[in-house]
């Protein structure tokens, strides 16, 4: 009776593999990483902690005229020294694509209310001047607050 346990369960681990693997577009995902800098240098975060006071990255998702397409966006947050991985919702990376790219500054105050974006939506995910076409020779954005592309 173990044994038929055993095969079922290696079954549905195969059939599970399956289903996820073909999330996304076409499992061609790209692991992104960069760094968000100012001037080149990390943006100063008062008081860092991630999750809690740090700079958050938001790669949303656009079709070629540049709207945002209906899917899912993808998150990061920056570490202390602004750079950041975005492994996408199944942790194997994003579809290449063109994503604008929003980044955000917040903070928790003591009694755990959330600040605004420190930047006040200058960088939001309909108003960033950051956009990528993100493919497999994607390697390393950076991305430099002093330096944004004009609109």
């Amino acid at each position: 009776m173990k044994q038929k346990y055993s095969i079922l369960s290696m079954a549905l681990i195969a059939l599970a593999g399956l289903v996820f693997s073909g999330c996304g577009s076409g499992g061609n995902q790209v692991k992104v990483s960069g760094q968000v800098v100012e001037n080149g240098q990390p943006i100063p975060v008062p008081n860092y902690e991630e999750g809690v006071n740090n700079v958050a990255l938001v790669f949303v998702p656009l079709d070629e005229s540049g709207e945002m397409k209906d899917e899912a966006a993808h998150g990061a947050n920056a570490s202390e020294d602004g750079k950041f991985t975005v492994t996408g919702n199944m942790g194997n990376g994003i579809p290449p694509g063109k994503y604008r790219v929003a980044v955000r500054m917040t903070s928790m105050s003591k009694d755990g209310m959330a600040s605004d974006d420190a930047w006040k939506g200058k960088y939001g995910p309909t108003s960033s001047p950051f956009v990528f076409d993100i493919s497999s020779s994607t390697k390393d954005l950076k991305i430099d607050l002093a330096e944004a592309p004009k609109s």
